[in-house]
């Protein structure tokens, strides 16, 4: 691999306050919203509430049988078991028939996830709780929109804004309440770190990422880059001040970003053949939404561990995301329950590819790729 690397995603950071750009609020219209010390506490705290308000003594959680392991560290601390439901044919979408199936008088909550920019259908979901006393919680620390527009559809919404999310400065992330959802207790803030030393960590950030740098950073075993492992939670906390204060002018640069990338990736992968599939193009994701990285399926494994072994080895940037589904990521086994094959997540976690859309990507990044993914 060259040690030009361009990283998967991420932008660089502002590190300056800046009172006058667009809060989380202003994009967040209906809702109530608590600033926490991550996306995971956010979720966690999400499904506590949902636990609380359906009642009982053994409350259950439906998440997809492929995504982050957070989702299930979320669910743990809250006090909830994580059951798993398989996905749609060649699709991050839940199969709707599995739902349906997984629900109980224990269900407390469903959790939508938004994976990369790629949103669920809400109203088939909505069909499916009905009456139930079930929460529709909305992952979207993957996706942030750009306009006031561009809604949330959950009970509950979470937000991250960590390293390699959407809107990054470093940590927190959100809990969006809808009218009519009680709100959690405000935890306390975590304690901040020195002003010296937060704006440091900005400006190594700011440098990892650069393509000459990332290429080395990356070949580092001790900084996990690239690697999904389990982490459990262990704290529920608010924002650390000195995150929330960068966050306006953060949320400004997102909302002001250009997406010709996104699209020119499009035009690119149209021309490449039938052994891609362009998971934007067949989900309908409109135009003007941003998308994390761009997500596409290979026809088989092999063909896609052939392409990613080319385009790393080139340092365009690909990724394959989490390599396998849930239940087969060490340590998160024994904490699901997984009451019917979930093949469909094996088969999108084994022929998924990812490629970037950040602000270093060019056009003989996208040409380069498209050739070799045309190989």
């Amino acid at each position: 691999m060259t040690l030009r690397s361009l990283r998967p995603v991420g932008n660089r950071i502002v590190s300056s306050e800046d009172t006058d750009s667009p809060a989380v609020e202003a994009l967040a219209e209906g809702y109530r919203v608590q600033h926490l010390s991550s996306g995971t506490a956010a979720l966690s705290s999400a499904i506590r509430m949902a636990c609380k308000r359906a009642g009982g003594s053994s409350p259950e959680v439906i998440l997809p049988a492929y995504g982050c392991p957070d989702l299930v560290a979320a669910a743990v601390y809250a006090g909830a078991r994580p059951v798993l439901a398989d996905l749609r044919q060649d699709s991050p979408e839940y199969d709707l028939d599995a739902v349906s199936a997984l629900l109980s008088s224990n269900t407390a909550a469903i959790v939508a996830v938004t994976f990369l920019g790629v949103r669920p259908d809400p109203s088939r979901l909505r069909t499916i709780i009905g009456e139930r006393n079930v929460v529709l919680i909305e992952d979207s620390a993957q996706w942030f929109p750009r306009a006031p527009a561009q809604r949330f559809f959950g009970d509950y919404v979470v937000l991250s804004f960590g390293r390699g999310k959407p809107v990054n400065v470093l940590g927190g992330g959100a809990l969006l309440i809808a009218g009519g959802m009680e709100s959690p207790p405000a935890p306390p803030s975590r304690a901040a770190g020195a002003a010296l030393a937060d704006s440091a960590q900005v400006a190594v950030y700011n440098t990892l990422i650069h393509p000459r740098v990332y290429g080395i950073a990356e070949k580092l075993p001790f900084l996990g880059i690239g690697l999904t492992k389990y982490h459990p939670l262990d704290e529920i906390a608010g924002m650390p001040p000195s995150h929330r204060q960068r966050l306006p002018a953060n949320v400004r640069r997102y909302v002001s970003r250009r997406l010709d990338v996104q699209e020119k990736w499009r035009e690119a992968l149209a021309r490449v053949g039938p052994d891609v599939i362009d998971l934007p193009q067949t989900h309908g994701v409109p135009s003007d939404y941003a998308l994390l990285r761009y997500p596409i399926l290979m026809r088989s494994k092999v063909l896609r561990d052939a392409a990613y072994a080319r385009l790393r080895q080139a340092g365009l940037g690909a990724s394959i995301m989490y390599a396998q589904a849930m239940p087969d990521i060490e340590h998160v086994g024994p904490l699901v329950t997984v009451q019917s094959d979930v093949a469909r997540a094996r088969d999108f976690a084994g022929r998924l590819l990812t490629l970037p859309v950040h602000e270093d990507v060019d056009d003989v990044t996208i040409r380069r790729a498209a050739n070799l993914l045309g190989h």
